[in-house]
């Protein structure tokens, strides 16, 4: 397959905010447009030749290849999911659109970036999830040993504490704490 579009085709291509991909039948990029280097962090000429499985999440790999091989039988993908690793270490969340070309022998796809909408739906989860505790727990430790817990999958919440501040006497108090928290705060209560 020849890849090389017109020079206006070209430049409404890179308009666009979706990433297009060519990949051929091994898995190689031989086509991709500008939008490629905003969501994967790769110039389109870092990307072309190398293999696409090598920038997908290793967890994501055997859905992935999955997806291909069907994708490869005749059946187009309209909106599969998968992560990637950007060229700065970042994992982005891809939704794939794809389909393969039998006369060309290349799969043609366009990569959208969903990274914020699956954070927007961790957070909500993770909104909801701290409701239900509340709602559920039986007395405040245990509360906030779930809020700890739900927290610590959103991001690294190793050092992590509850603060209380009471109006009346001016003063805080530490009901829940964890990590190096904990002990410079055992610390300071030493003589």
């Amino acid at each position: 397959m020849d890849i090389k579009p017109g020079a206006s085709l070209t430049r409404f291509i890179d308009d666009l905010l979706d990433a297009i991909c060519i990949v051929d039948r091994e898995g190689r990029f031989i086509f991709v447009s500008a939008a490629c280097e905003r969501i994967f962090g790769y110039t389109p000429k870092e990307m072309i030749g190398k293999a696409m499985l090598e920038m997908v999440v290793p967890e994501d790999r055997a859905i992935t290849l999955r997806a291909a091989n069907e994708i490869m039988s005749g059946h187009p993908k309209l909106d599969f999911e998968n992560r990637y690793i950007r060229k700065d270490g970042q994992v982005v969340h891809i939704m794939w659109s794809a389909r393969w070309l039998e006369a060309d022998k290349v799969r043609i796809a366009v990569a959208r970036d969903i990274t914020e909408r699956k954070q927007a739906e961790s957070l909500q989860a993770a909104l909801y999830a701290i409701s239900e505790a509340a709602h559920n727990a039986e007395d405040l430790p245990s509360l906030f040993q779930l809020i700890h817990q739900i927290i610590g999958k959103l991001l690294s919440a190793t050092n992590f504490s509850v603060v209380m501040y009471d109006e009346r006497t001016d003063q805080l108090s530490f009901p829940y704490y964890t990590g190096d928290f904990r002990e410079r705060l055992n610390c300071s209560k030493q003589p």
